[in-house]
């Protein structure tokens, strides 16, 4: 790779995204214009809203369903989505505009303690009862199991300020996607257990935040289980009616009204939607990028019968409807034309992939990582040494990004130091790349 190079005073820009997909909202059918209206009174884009809603059907509905693509192979009711947006995209906003309609849940759920309560109280029942939070928005690895331990339904996370369920140490979670039978053992907490432990959950995020991800704990798999949105900033305008609400209210009591047996009722798709699916698997598996993305489109085989179950449950709760009791062939071309016209081109976005050409994905990593960590100066050993760069742990490998970065005008070889002994390889970033848009 070569460039021109009048590079210190000018770098070139090397990580340009891909255009910014539309969510396509007629899928929620009925629900569409209500959204819309909703994201309007925040002035924000549909997407966080949407992305909102389906994290908290999938949690309300949590254990009570499960889809089954064939004997063999099930997937349950759970769905991690992250918002992704600078502090000025009205992420938490959007958030607040569906969960205010859960109050009516709220007030059922205070009511139904207090009144076991007081039969607790009154001697009628011989166990005390649990005060159960419907949303929690900050829950530990040992907090969420304890909590799987006495709600069978599921657990709802939802937090404004990051995403727990992708740091620090979140195994749990990751079992929790799954629906996994978990027992964690403390000696401060004894041992808890939950047969069946499940968790949806939403977080919004910084894109910094995802950069990290993606360098450093992309192969947990948490990341890759997240559907992503990272939509245009929209400009701030006064909502034109604020005396319309919409109410997602009665939606949200249908789908935690449905009854939680010993076990997830297990739907099976409609003979149609088996052969779509089945199709639609197959094309996708012929992409592939390269790095951490393609982690995500591999999960991307499961996500959609679960959204598939998600949908169609939100259409007959909305349109006031029998639950279904198969997942529908027109669920599971809604959920595929979610993935195909908006999950994957908005992940494509947000993973930084298919940018500048000629770019390779190493001299990218590079690139972000630099971003990332705003640094200043850089050394060619610690970057091979410590950085756990994808594809960059040679030094052969570096070498070959930092003469890419420098061609840009990304860098520059720093003056040798004065005296004796060998001359570290270290790299003066050129300030001005955090004026490129990609530093945005």
């Amino acid at each position: 790779m070569s460039a021109s190079n009048d590079n210190a005073n000018s770098p070139q820009s090397i990580l340009m995204a891909p255009p910014t997909p539309i969510f396509p909202i007629h899928i929620f059918r009925s629900l569409a214009d209500p959204l819309t209206t909703l994201a309007d009174r925040v002035s924000a884009n549909v997407d966080y809203l949407v992305g909102t809603l389906l994290v908290l059907a999938a949690g309300l509905i949590g254990n009570t369903r499960e889809v089954q693509i064939h004997s063999g192979w099930t997937e349950p009711c759970a769905l991690w989505v992250l918002l992704v947006g600078t502090a000025s995209n009205a992420k938490s906003p959007s958030m607040r505009a569906v969960m205010s309609h859960l109050e009516d849940l709220y007030r059922t759920e205070e009511e139904a303690y207090l009144a076991a309560l007081a039969r607790f109280q009154a001697g009628e029942t011989a166990e005390e009862p649990r005060r159960h939070r419907l949303v929690p928005s900050d829950i530990s690895n040992v907090m969420l199991v304890q909590e799987g331990g006495h709600n069978r339904r599921g657990q709802i996370v939802i937090s404004k300020e990051g995403a727990p369920f992708l740091i620090g140490a979140n195994d749990k979670f990751l079992e929790a996607f799954n629906g996994e039978s978990v027992t964690y053992a403390r000696a401060t907490t004894g041992t808890v257990h939950s047969d069946r432990l499940l968790a949806s959950c939403a977080g919004a995020v910084h894109p910094h935040d995802i950069e990290k991800q993606i360098a450093n704990r992309a192969g947990d798999g948490g990341l890759a289980r997240c559907l992503v949105m990272e939509p245009e900033r929209r400009p701030f305008a006064l909502p034109a009616n604020v005396e319309t609400c919409p109410d997602l209210a009665p939606v949200f009591r249908r789908l935690h009204g449905i009854p939680l047996g010993d076990k997830p009722l297990p739907l099976s798709l409609e003979e149609t939607a088996v052969t779509t699916f089945e199709g639609w698997v197959r094309e996708h598996e012929q992409e592939e990028y390269g790095g951490a993305i393609d982690l995500h489109f591999a999960k991307l085989r499961g996500i959609a019968p679960r959204l598939a179950l998600v949908v169609d449950h939100i259409w007959a709760a909305s349109e006031n409807r029998p639950m279904p009791e198969m997942v529908s062939h027109l669920a599971m071309l809604g959920a595929i034309a979610m993935i195909e016209e908006y999950w994957k081109p908005m992940a494509l976005k947000v993973y930084r992939v298919g940018w500048t050409p000629g770019v390779s994905p190493q001299t990218r990593a590079l690139a972000r990582w630099i971003l990332v960590g705003r640094h200043t100066r850089i050394n060619k050993r610690d970057i091979y040494k410590h950085a756990r760069l994808p594809g960059l742990s040679k030094p052969e490998a570096v070498q070959e990004a930092l003469d890419d970065l420098t061609d840009f005008g990304w860098v520059r070889r720093a003056p040798a130091r004065a005296g004796a002994g060998r001359r570290p390889e270290d790299y003066s970033v050129i300030p001005a790349i955090y004026d490129l848009p990609e530093a945005m």
